[in-house]
């Protein structure tokens, strides 16, 4: 090759290498200068994050409690093991093969004070059976407490103590308004870790599929239960109580259930203006409408809940509720099983007036039922 050739050759490696040069010198620079501030996130402001906000506006009413009695299984002061009740033994994995002994035992839970008065509302395990209840305050005060009564249907209660000065009292919200995927914070107790907050979501609503007896429609929530939380709030990210801690699956991880708000105010209600729980009743029994039930009745399968037993002295007798109605809403809102309807009457005030939306025969019909007491058995 001749000097033009090789000079020809050399002029691409030149232009390489100067490019190479300039671009090296402008990345050097950029990567060497100083980095501008960042902006602080969204999520923690002057007062610390939206949980900490939660958890500071209703940490200084949620109570320690502390029952001792003679009763149950062995409780320790650093521990709360599980309940003795066979529900509670299947929610907790509890072996069933240990005899209850008989001298005292010690349980820790937790409360949360919905009246400035003294009322506290917690689990009915947590205090079941106890000869003394100590409730310590936020201000690590110590008081001694009454029960003012309790549900075992729907595991709350009620609690009192008495003060010289008003406490503090949690903002309580709507259980109604609950959507899966919220945050939720629960606080607590735990193994005697006094005010220990946890973070999760609201993971479902209306659960009866635990096993639970009696009127039990959780929360269901991964924010962490252990016990010791019983009778704990869980908080919505306002630090609004939206529901009090009960259980847990033993099996699974995150999976926590809460007791929802609206159900504990109108239990608290009961006990504290009546000493005892007025259940709520309309007198009749439902079952899942089926796809051949709906073609004979001509109404869309999935439309409802029908209605199968009317009972003769009842509300819905009274109201004209019949056998073969189908219930499609409760108010403003819709049903789609007979827990539903179970759920939102037993939440309903006895004496107060409920919207039932029915379908009957090709028409829709409003009735307005009077919410009655149910019987006792």
């Amino acid at each position: 090759m001749g000097p033009l050739g090789q000079k020809r050759g050399v002029v691409p490696f030149l232009v390489v290498g100067v490019v190479s040069f300039f671009l090296g010198s402008f990345t050097a620079r950029f990567m060497l200068a100083p980095l501008p501030d960042l902006p602080a996130t969204s999520l923690v402001g002057p007062e610390g994050s939206p949980f900490s906000r939660a958890a500071q506006r209703t940490a200084p009413a949620v109570v320690n409690i502390r029952s001792e009695g003679l009763y149950g299984e062995r409780r320790t002061s650093s521990s709360l093991l599980v309940e003795p009740d066979p529900f509670f033994r299947e929610l907790f994995g509890q072996s069933t093969d240990h005899p209850a002994e008989s001298d005292a035992r010690v349980s820790l839970g937790s409360g949360v004070i919905i009246d400035r008065r003294g009322y506290i509302l917690t689990n009915n395990h947590v205090i079941r059976g106890a000869d003394r209840i100590i409730v310590r305050l936020s201000t690590q005060e110590e008081l001694k407490a009454t029960v003012v009564g309790r549900d075992p249907q729907t595991d709350l209660a009620v609690i009192r103590v008495e003060s010289d000065r008003p406490l503090p009292e949690a903002p309580l919200g709507d259980s109604d308004r609950l959507r899966v995927g919220e945050w939720a914070l629960a606080i607590g107790n735990p193994f005697g870790l006094n005010h220990t907050v946890t973070v999760g979501v609201i993971s479902g609503t209306g659960r009866s599929d635990p096993g639970v007896p009696g009127y039990a429609h959780f929360i269901q929530t991964d924010a962490s239960i252990n016990p010791g939380n019983s009778g704990g709030p869980l908080l919505n990210v306002e630090g609004e109580v939206i529901g009090i801690n009960t259980a847990i699956v033993a099996p699974g991880h995150g999976i926590g259930f809460a007791s929802p708000i609206n159900l504990g105010k109108r239990i608290a209600r009961d006990l504290i203006d009546r000493g005892r729980v007025a259940r709520a009743w309309l007198g009749i029994g439902t079952q899942v409408l089926t796809g051949e039930a709906a073609r004979s009745l001509q109404v869309p399968p999935g439309a409802g809940v029908l209605v199968s037993h009317v009972d003769p002295k009842g509300p819905g007798e009274r109201s004209g509720l019949r056998p073969g109605d189908v219930i499609t809403a409760i108010g403003e809102r819709k049903v789609r099983s007979p827990e539903e309807v179970q759920r939102y009457v037993t939440e309903a005030a006895v004496g107060s007036t409920l919207s039932v939306v029915i379908q009957r025969q090709g028409e829709i019909l409003t009735l307005a039922i009077l919410v009655g007491e149910k019987p006792h058995s």
